[in-house]
C-alpha cells in the first residue's frame, strides 16, 4: 500500500518559444510534493504559473524535461498501466463530448479504459443516479447547463473507479447550489472513498474549505506548502488590526504622517482600520495616542489580523516577486 499516491519529484518543463528568436520558457521549474491516500491537495497560483503544466504532466499527457513523477509507484512515461491509474476533470469539460448524451460519454469512456461491459452498465447507472443525472442521461451533453455538464465530466473521470483524480477548475462559472454539490462530492471522494484529488482553481473559498493541503505555485516555481492553518500562521502572529471610530480629514492626515498609507482601508461601517506589524505600530505607539488624545478619540478594537486564502495568496504571490527582483539585481 502506497501512503504517498502520488509522488512529484524535483520536476521541471521547459518549452521552446517564439519563431524568429526562439528561446526557452520554463514553465515548471524544479517543484517537489505529494498527495497521499484520501487527501485532496489544492494547487493555487496566478495564470501562467504552471499549473495546468504540472497537472498535463502528471495526467501523462505531456513528459517532464526534467525529474520524475509517480503514481502508485508507477512512473509517468506513457503507459496505460498508468494511465489507467487516473481520472481527469479538465476546465470547460474538455474530456466529454458534447454531441453524445451522458449515458454515451460513460460508455465510450469505459471501453476506453477496458472496463467490463456488465460493469460499465451498473456502474453507469450507478454515477448517473448519485450525480442526478437519470432525467438527463439521453439528453446531448451540449444542451445541459454547466454544472450538469461537470457532473458528466466527473463521471467519466470516475467510471474505471481510479484511485487518483486530477480536477482542474470544478466550480468555474457554476451557481451556488452546484458549487455546494460538486464540494460534497470531491470531499466525499477523498475522504470516504479515499481517492487521492490534486484540485486546482480560483475559487479561494473551496480550496480552503475542502483541502487537506494547499500548494501555492508562482512562475513555475512552488513557493509554500501547509495546510491553510499552517499558511494563515505565516502573517497572523505578527500582524494585528487597529480599529478606529472615523474622524475629519485633519485626523486622518495627521495619522498618515506616522503610519504607512497602504496600512489604512474604510470599512464597511464607516470606521478606520490599520492593518499592520505590530512592533512597526508599538514603536509608534505614544505618537498615535498623543494624536488620538488631541482629537478625544479611543480605539474601537485592537485584535490580532486573521487572514483568509486569498490574502495569504496575494502576500506569497508579492513576496516570491519581490525575492525574484531582489535577485535580478544582484
Amino acid at each position: 500500500m502506497f501512503n504517498n499516491v502520488i509522488e512529484v519529484k524535483n520536476v521541471s518543463k521547459t518549452y521552446k518559444s517564439g519563431l524568429l528568436h526562439p528561446h526557452l520558457i520554463k514553465a515548471v521549474d524544479g517543484i517537489n510534493f505529494d498527495i497521499k491516500k484520501g487527501e485532496i491537495f489544492g494547487l493555487l497560483g496566478p495564470n501562467g504559473a504552471g499549473k495546468t503544466t504540472t497537472v498535463k504532466m502528471i495526467a501523462g499527457l505531456i513528459k517532464p524535461t526534467s525529474g520524475e513523477i509517480l503514481v502508485n509507484g508507477q512512473t509517468s512515461v506513457r503507459s496505460k498501466t498508468y494511465m489507467d491509474l487516473i481520472g481527469s476533470v479538465l476546465e470547460g469539460n474538455r474530456n466529454i463530448f458534447w454531441n453524445m448524451s451522458p449515458i454515451e460519454n460513460l460508455y465510450y469512456f469505459g471501453r476506453l479504459r477496458d472496463v467490463k461491459e456488465t460493469y460499465i452498465k451498473s456502474r453507469a447507472y450507478e454515477l448517473i443516479s448519485e450525480f442526478d443525472l437519470i432525467e438527463k442521461k439521453d439528453e446531448s451533453v451540449g444542451k445541459l447547463s454547466r454544472g450538469m455538464q461537470q457532473k458528466v465530466a466527473l463521471c467519466c473521470a470516475l467510471i474505471s473507479d481510479p484511485p487518483v483524480l486530477l480536477v482542474d477548475e470544478p466550480t468555474l462559472g457554476l451557481d451556488v447550489q452546484s458549487t455546494k454539490k460538486i464540494k460534497s462530492m470531491l470531499l466525499n471522494m477523498a475522504h470516504e472513498r479515499e481517492k487521492s484529488i490534486l484540485l486546482t482553481t480560483h475559487d479561494m473559498r473551496l480550496a480552503s474549505e475542502i483541502s487537506d493541503r494547499i500548494g501555492i505555485i508562482n512562475k513555475g516555481k512552488l513557493i509554500k506548502i501547509g495546510t491553510f492553518e499552517e499558511l494563515k500562521q505565516l502573517f497572523s502572529s505578527s500582524e494585528y488590526k487597529i480599529t478606529i471610530p472615523v474622524q475629519d480629514k485633519t485626523f486622518k492626515e495627521e495619522l498618515a504622517k506616522l503610519i504607512p498609507e497602504d496600512a489604512f482601508s474604510d470599512n464597511e461601517n464607516g470606521e478606520l482600520s490599520i492593518v499592520m506589524n505590530f512592533n512597526v505600530f508599538y514603536d509608534k505607539f505614544s505618537s498615535v495616542v498623543d494624536i488620538m488624545k488631541r482629537y478625544h478619540v479611543i480605539f474601537q478594537s485592537i485584535e490580532k489580523k486573521e487572514y483568509n486564502l486569498e490574502e495569504i495568496f496575494l502576500k506569497l504571490i508579492e513576496e516570491g516577486e519581490n525575492e525574484i527582483s531582489k535577485n535580478a539585481l544582484r
